[in-house]
């Protein structure tokens, strides 16, 4: 099943200043309004780095809103588009096309993601504040490695909860590891609607 994963490179022209950073701000809200409108979903790893989950928007669209980001003087931007079975792969071949294209968009046939929702399971003894912090931290990093190590890949750490969009070979193998972690899994060829469903799974205990 290959989905489309999107990568935006944004870099300043000049020092970062609190207008420049306003403008970052600003484009980033419009470019999340955007793409959410088209239920898709929008994440940001790294403060110059932005991660779209795309389907179901079209070549043009994604041009438009690379041309919309490049409109702003202060900024200067990097856009690649890539489908694939594996979310890491998509996301290193993005990655290695902004090394040599302004501009990338692979075209094909998009199917649906496949997202999951990661949360502690109540633990049975009270613990004192700072070790029930540190059991989460563990616990989510340990459940974001295993993620990565089937060519899946965690979107949001917090201490509530993991979100990662997963291969789907990828779903029974890591519900039989994860014994202290509560899952739900959600299927749709959009990704905010996949997200959805995660959750409603996830509440339902399914």
């Amino acid at each position: 099943m290959v989905s489309r994963y999107t990568i935006i490179q944004v870099y300043l022209r000049s020092k970062p200043n609190r207008e420049v950073l306003k403008t970052l701000s600003s484009l980033y809200s419009e470019i999340s309004a955007t793409v959410e409108d088209r239920r898709g979903l929008v994440y940001s790893p790294l403060p110059w780095l932005i991660l779209l989950l795309s389907n179901g928007m079209s070549e043009t669209e994604h041009r438009d809103l690379f041309q919309r980001i490049r409109s702003e003087t202060s900024i200067e931007a990097r856009m690649a588009s890539t489908i694939s079975v594996n979310p890491v792969h998509a996301v290193l071949t993005a990655t290695r096309m902004l090394t040599v294209h302004e501009y990338y968009f692979q075209g094909g046939t998009e199917s649906p993601y496949t997202m999951g929702i990661f949360t502690l399971k109540q633990a049975e003894n009270q613990r004192d504040i700072l070790s029930e912090i540190t059991t989460r931290l563990r616990t989510h990093f340990d459940v974001s490695r295993l993620i990565l190590s089937t060519g899946s890949l965690p979107l949001s750490v917090s201490l509530e909860r993991v979100v990662g969009v997963l291969r789907e070979n990828s779903v029974d193998y890591i519900r039989g590891l994860l014994r202290h972690v509560n899952i739900g899994v959600g299927v749709d060829y959009r990704a905010l609607d996949a997200l959805s469903k995660a959750e409603e799974n996830l509440l339902r205990g399914d």
